[in-house]
């Protein structure tokens, strides 16, 4: 009895820390201040995002709300870029699939800062695009429906109407001279079939080294949208400006359907006749919201008319809109405002 006396209150000892250990744990994710006010929340749910809960070489990507779900990026091996799509339950945290079913064995997966329209969902068909490859993936169970590799170097950014999906990118038989000059392609998801359906009326007046040996022109969005019985399509697109390093950027509007444009090459720019054109576009009913490196600029879509311009001290973000008519912008100096989205005041 006297042996076993001091091994009891030792296990009761380390039962005791492990215990605390467990409570202080989850306590630190509480936070309380001196009025016992709680001003930090224990998260819903928790989980890695790699096996050995370090981040992947590649380093964290961003996750997409898709039917309720969060789709998002698992590293088995926080060392190598083989990682997968992780579906994750937003109640439990629980991954409900995972998916790795890629052409090249080394790639990596990622989902790009795009506004969410890194992929494009259409029923359970989700569309996945990384360089020349591209992938659709049943989203209900994560298999593989059909997986292509394309004759141009996309850029991971789609968007979609019904079983179509819009992107853009390089032919590679440019792309393999070292010329970059980008297109708009239409797909069907349900099958894979593409076609390229218009290049931009790029000007060829500066063509140099930019992006690409021979920089011709780069498209940096293109919306879709319907209007009565016709398919319109909202591209922006760069150039190369005068000067080494500079950039000049477009807004444009055709009609798919009677193929014609409806307006071209309105000016992106504010006060700069040069700048790096960053992000998707922003839509809000009939205006459009750009970044041109610290400017931010509000235009009509339908007319391609300039409504507003803000500029900041440095380069500017859009956050998003809220409340329907208020829009919260960011600079690089860490600092926040609120303007009217309407009038930019």
């Amino acid at each position: 009895m006297n042996i076993n006396k001091p091994i009891a209150f030792v296990i009761a000892v380390l039962l005791g820390t492990a215990m605390l250990i467990g409570c202080q744990k989850d306590k630190w994710l509480e936070k309380v201040d001196e009025n016992g006010v709680i001003f930090q929340k224990k998260p819903v749910w928790k989980t890695l995002t790699s096996s050995d809960g370090v981040n992947s070489v590649g380093g964290p990507r961003e996750g997409v709300f898709i039917q309720s779900d969060l789709l998002s990026t698992f590293n088995q091996n926080s060392t190598s870029l083989a990682n997968h799509f992780c579906l994750q339950d937003v109640v439990t945290g629980d991954c409900k699939w995972q998916w790795r079913d890629v052409i090249r064995p080394t790639e990596e997966i990622m989902l790009l800062d795009y506004q969410g329209h890194g992929v494009y969902l259409y029923q359970n068909l989700l569309l996945y695009q990384k360089g020349p490859r591209n992938y659709c993936i049943n989203a209900e169970n994560g298999t593989t429906v059909w997986k292509k590799t394309t004759d141009y170097s996309g850029i991971g950014l789609c968007y979609g109407l019904g079983a179509q999906y819009f992107t853009f990118g390089t032919p590679l038989e440019l792309f393999d001279k070292s010329i970059w000059e980008q297109s708009i392609y239409r797909g069907d998801i349900r099958t894979g079939k593409e076609e390229k359906i218009l290049t931009p009326r790029y000007s060829r007046k500066y063509v140099r080294l930019g992006i690409a040996q021979y920089h011709i022109g780069a498209v940096n969005d293109v919306r879709p949208m319907v209007e009565g019985k016709d398919t319109l399509l909202l591209i922006t697109y760069t150039e190369l400006g005068p000067e080494r390093h500079e950039y000049e950027g477009y807004l444009s509007l055709y009609n798919l359907s009677e193929k014609k444009w409806l307006y071209d090459r309105k000016p992106l720019w504010g006060m700069r006749k040069v700048g790096v054109l960053n992000g998707a576009v922003r839509l809000r009913g009939d205006k459009m919201y750009t970044i041109t490196s610290n400017e931010v600029v509000c235009h009509n879509w339908r007319t391609g008319e300039r409504v507003w311009l803000k500029v900041l001290p440095s380069f500017a973000e859009i956050q998003g809109t809220f409340e329907s008519r208020y829009m919260v912008l960011y600079d690089s100096f860490s600092t926040l405002y609120c303007v009217d989205a309407d009038t930019g005041e």
